[in-house]
This record gives C-alpha cells, sequence and structure tokens, in this order.
C-alpha cells in the first residue's frame, strides 16, 4: 500500500510538471473554465448554424437561445452570418463552421465574456461589455471595442477600429490603439506591424457589414444619392471630396462658413431649410419602432470650432433616439469624438422612436441651431452604418418562451365574403372552397392584419391549366412579400432586391400544383424571413433584411397590411385558410 502511494505521488508530480511546462495554447480546444453564467445568443442576419457539444446534433437557430462552452456555432458553408451574445456584443462571421473541433465557442465567467475561434474572421463589436477572443495563437481583450480577428492554421492576425486592445501570448502583450494591427504565432511574441494593405483591410470589413447596413450609398461612393445637400445662396456646404476617403474613394465634406447658419445669417434656401448642411432620411420601412439600433459613422475635422473653441461635432438624429432620452422626445444630439486631422469613428446605440408617421426618421448635420454661435472649419464624414441591435437577453427569453405555445388556429376562410373582399375577379364561395373565374391579376384580399410571426396554410386544387398562383403576405408586421407559384414551372418569392422569381435565389423549377390535386402550402412567416413548403417538404426559404423585398403593384390591394390571395389567368380552387399566429398581435379587419 505503501509503495503504491509512493508510485501515486511519483505520477501526481510527472504529470503536474509536464501540464506546467504545456503552452496554454495546445490546450485550446478544451473549455477548462467552470461557467457560472450561460450566454445567450441571437440570430441577426444569415444562416446561423449550431452544433450541440451533448447530443452532436446541429441545429438552425432562429430566436435567441442559450449555449454551452462545448457547443460550436457558425454558419452554412461558413457564409457570412451575424449573432448577438448576451445584448451587448455583436459579432459577424465568416468563414466559420459550426463542426466538432472548429466553429465558435462562447463562455461566460462572472462578468467575463469568452469567444473562442479555431479559424474564420470575426468583426466583433461591443458595448460596455468585458470581452476575451481566444485563438490557438493568442488572447485578445477589451471592453468596448471594435476589430477584426483572422484566425489561419499558422497565425491570428487583429485589426483594432475603434476602443483599447491587450493582445496576449505565452511569450508577451502589447496594447493595441485604433488602426494598428498585430500578428500572432506559435513560439513568437506578439508583435505590432503596419497593415499591408490599410485600403483592403477597410474595404474587407464593409463587404461583411454592407449585408446588414441600412443606410444607403453610405461611403458616397454614388456622390450624394440618399442624401441632401441643402444650397445657401446657390452654393452647398456639403460636397462630395474624391481627395478624402476613410473606405472607398470619395467622403462628404463640410466646409462650414465661419458664421451661424441660419437667418439672419444665412438665409434659408429654397426648401425651408436654414440651419443643416446635410441631412438624410433612412427608409422607414425598415425600421421598426420600439427597436434598438447601432449607428456608426467614421468623421474627420480640420480647425472645427464654434466661437473659436475646438469641441466635438455633434449631429440631431430624429426618430432614431439615444435610449436615455425622456419617452416624449423623439430628436436626440449624438456627439462624436474630437477627431482634429485624422479618422475616428463614432458608436451610437439609438431607439427607433418616430414622432410622427409623416417624417418619422432623419439626421441633420451639424446640430446648429443660430444660438449656437459661429460655426468654422471643415468636417468629413464617411462610412455610415445602422443596423438592428441586439435585443437584450431578457427579450431572448421572453421569445424563447413564447415560441413553443402557439395560438389557436384562425380559419380565414370562414371570415372571407366575397363580393365585400374581392379587388378583382369574380370570386365565388362554396363547400368545394373559394374559387375565381379565370382573369388576369384576380386578387383577394383576406379580411385579416397577421402578426409579426405566424404559420400561414393554404390547401390548393388547381382545376385549371393556365398560369400562376399568386400569395401575398406581410413580414414582420411591415414588408409585403409576394409569392407566385407555377409561374412557367417556377416558384419562388417576387422580388428580391429587384429580381424576380425566376432569378433570385428562391427559384424552384417543377410544377407545384398539379391538376386535380388538392396540395397543403405551409408559409412559416418569421421576423427574419419565410420558409414555404408543400405537402410537408420545404421548397425554398428566404432570410435577409426586409427593404430587399419589393411588391408587384399589379397585385396591390387596399390594405397593404393584409394577407392576399390571387392568380393570373388560371383556376384554383382554395379548400383551406388559416393563420397560426406565433408573436406579436394579429387583427380581423371587420
Amino acid at each position: 500500500m505503501k509503495n503504491s502511494v509512493i508510485v501515486m505521488d511519483r505520477f501526481q508530480t510527472i504529470l503536474l510538471l509536464t501540464l506546467l511546462s504545456w503552452p496554454k495554447l495546445e490546450s485550446f480546444g478544451q473549455d477548462t473554465t467552470v461557467s457560472d453564467q450561460i450566454a445567450e445568443i441571437g440570430p441577426l442576419s444569415g444562416d446561423i448554424l449550431i452544433l450541440r457539444g451533448q447530443s452532436k446534433k446541429v441545429e438552425k437557430l432562429t430566436h435567441g437561445i442559450k449555449v454551452t462552452p462545448q457547443d460550436r456555432v457558425g454558419t452554412v458553408g461558413g457564409s457570412p452570418g451575424r449573432i448577438s451574445i448576451d445584448g451587448g456584443c455583436m459579432v459577424t462571421l465568416k468563414g466559420v463552421t459550426a463542426t466538432e473541433g472548429e466553429g465558435l465557442s462562447i463562455d461566460r465567467v462572472g462578468k467575463l465574456l469568452t469567444v473562442r475561434l479555431h479559424h474564420g474572421r470575426l468583426l466583433v463589436e461591443t458595448y460596455s461589455v468585458d470581452l476575451a477572443v481566444e485563438t490557438p495563437h493568442g488572447h485578445v481583450g477589451g471592453k468596448s471595442v471594435y476589430f477584426l480577428a483572422e484566425v489561419g492554421r499558422e497565425s491570428t492576425r487583429i485589426v483594432a477600429i475603434d476602443g483599447e486592445l491587450k493582445v496576449s501570448n505565452d511569450l508577451g502583450s502589447l496594447d493595441l490603439g485604433n488602426g494598428e494591427t498585430v500578428a500572432l504565432r506559435r513560439g513568437a511574441e506578439p508583435a505590432k506591424a503596419p497593415p499591408s494593405d490599410p485600403d483592403k483591410d477597410v474595404a474587407g470589413v464593409a463587404a461583411l457589414e454592407e449585408p446588414f447596413n441600412l443606410i444607403k450609398n453610405p461611403g458616397f461612393e454614388l456622390d450624394l444619392k440618399e442624401w441632401s445637400a441643402p444650397r445657401f445662396a446657390n452654393k452647398a456646404f456639403a460636397t462630395i471630396d474624391d481627395t478624402m476617403a476613410h473606405g472607398g474613394r470619395k467622403s462628404v465634406r463640410i466646409l462650414l462658413p465661419n458664421s451661424s447658419l441660419g437667418p439672419p445669417a444665412l438665409p434659408a434656401d429654397a426648401s425651408g431649410n436654414g440651419d443643416v448642411a446635410l441631412c438624410m432620411v433612412p427608409d422607414s420601412k425598415v425600421l421598426k419602432p420600439g427597436a434598438r439600433y447601432l449607428l456608426r459613422l467614421w468623421i474627420r475635422t480640420e480647425n472645427f470650432s464654434i466661437d473659436g473653441k475646438a469641441i466635438p461635432f455633434s449631429f440631431l438624429s430624429k426618430g432614431l433616439v439615444l435610449p436615455d432620452q425622456p419617452p416624449g422626445d423623439g430628436v436626440s444630439r449624438c456627439t462624436c469624438p474630437l477627431a482634429e486631422k485624422k479618422w475616428t469613428c463614432a458608436r451610437f446605440v439609438v431607439v427607433a422612436r418616430p414622432k410622427n408617421e409623416k417624417e418619422p426618421f432623419g439626421m441633420s448635420f451639424p446640430d446648429a441651431p443660430p444660438d449656437r454661435g459661429v460655426l468654422s472649419g471643415t468636417v468629413w464624414l464617411d462610412d455610415f452604418f445602422l443596423t438592428p441591435f441586439p435585443s437584450k437577453p431578457e427579450d431572448f427569453q421572453l421569445r424563447e418562451s413564447a415560441v413553443p405555445l402557439p395560438a389557436a388556429p384562425l380559419d380565414l376562410l370562414a371570415m372571407v365574403k366575397p363580393q365585400q373582399d374581392r379587388v378583382k375577379g369574380e370570386w365565388t364561395i362554396s363547400k368545394d372552397g373559394l374559387a375565381c373565374a379565370p382573369a388576369t391579376f384576380a386578387r383577394l384580399q383576406l379580411p385579416y392584419q397577421p402578426p409579426e410571426e405566424y404559420d400561414f396554410t393554404l390547401v390548393v386544387e388547381r382545376i385549371g391549366s393556365d398560369f400562376a398562383l399568386v400569395v401575398g403576405l406581410v413580414l414582420a408586421g411591415e414588408a409585403r412579400c409576394q409569392v407566385l407559384f407555377d409561374w412557367d414551372g417556377i416558384s419562388g418569392v417576387d422580388m428580391i432586391e429587384g429580381k424576380n422569381a425566376k432569378s433570385n435565389e428562391t427559384t424552384h423549377v417543377g410544377p407545384v400544383l398539379n391538376l386535380g390535386s388538392p396540395v397543403t402550402l405551409l408559409f412559416s412567416v418569421r421576423r427574419e424571413g419565410i420558409s414555404v413548403a408543400a405537402d410537408g417538404k420545404q421548397l425554398f426559404s428566404w432570410k435577409g433584411l426586409l427593404n430587399k423585398l419589393s411588391f408587384n403593384e399589379d397585385y396591390a390591394i387596399s390594405n397593404p397590411k393584409a394577407l392576399m390571395v390571387g392568380w393570373h389567368s388560371g383556376g384554383f380552387r382554395i379548400k383551406k385558410i388559416e393563420i397560426v399566429p406565433l408573436s406579436g398581435s394579429g387583427r380581423k379587419l371587420r
């Protein structure tokens, strides 16, 4: 027995010395910390997958969910995707797959959120969150930071975009500031190096974020398209500058006149604007009242001052207000950091709070009412970015608990009154279902406004051989979506980014509705997109920014937030129309 104890002591000593001699990163793939909180992630854009560490099953992420350090997060085929973590961190992924030994793992111990990446590309943005990113080659930490991490097999490259980072491995550590780059390799100290191609880095970041940006022409590459530059005495203070840009080839330059803006120093322009040099109105269709958004821009100034005093530049944001704004206020003053002779990132978390429907949102530059004094100097603005900000964790919990408890199905066919609901065509209803005589662009508005998320079911039988069935849906309570079936043998969403059902990513080739055979069509409508199935088999799905959808006005109805059925020259009989609300509130229209 005594000899056994001696042998065990020697074994433990050798094992301990061996473990102490290993570099910490040799055990990178093993999660050795003990989580006292389970992190929650939510999908923002893209097809997000999660490989469960315990079951080894891959799940598609459709709503907020808790993850363990053993789970692996990625996207379909490593395509671009965007997730939120615990409501204060956004991560854009590319080249990251949800596979064992790869993917993204997430852990939280106390206030520290740790993200582990084995291979791929991350764009990370946090707000008041203690964050660590671990790779096989080193460790990156910071709070309220914005940076790019590229992890290869041999090295990791970190590009600090905004905020202060601490970068380290077993051989040393260093601090990284805005615009600085570091390479991490096994067996070497972290070392700063000039970016091999700064323009390429900026372009790469912009390309990663472009699918998620709600602002059109954010970098002024299309000059002032989507923007407005009021003119004073036939002169605009805001003009395009192709000699100074943060990213791309252009920026907008505001040359201030060394006077106050507006009467009496300057007369108002023809539209009545008298205190603004540049303004922009985001598309209100893609902004949801009450939702949080991230607003980011890049600014550079030279000799900017008010009454001779150098101060930070500020602008007014209408309808997108700072979270601490009193409930009744619909306008915020957003103050940028000092940016004298250097491009500087300005970031704001805002809440969509439109004051009225006629003019719900807008941004005006600068914030310069006449009583603010004499403005002088030059300001450049570039690379605007507006995107949904992560919901708070409690929002995820509410959404997750609501999903398994759908309401009872609502029979919409029983509510239809053909003579009242018809828009075009001779519609009738009988024990066999709802039908319409052949007509071009025949359509009927269903007397129901759907909630944000729902399952919509039609049982349809083709009784004529001509042309297409058309179904009009509403996404997130706002965006109209039109789905076609059997249009010259093609089915799909019509239209996405101006492309019809024959030429976008939802194109399904082959007949769906056969003569004389009833088919059950299921439309699963969620905040982020739509999935369509026929007799239990998925035909196509789509997820993305809702402003990419457009609607064929040949099938217009009086209430754009109502559901619609129709067809073009064909003959169908609809035997069942049913909806199951999942989240939000639907409304009967009579």
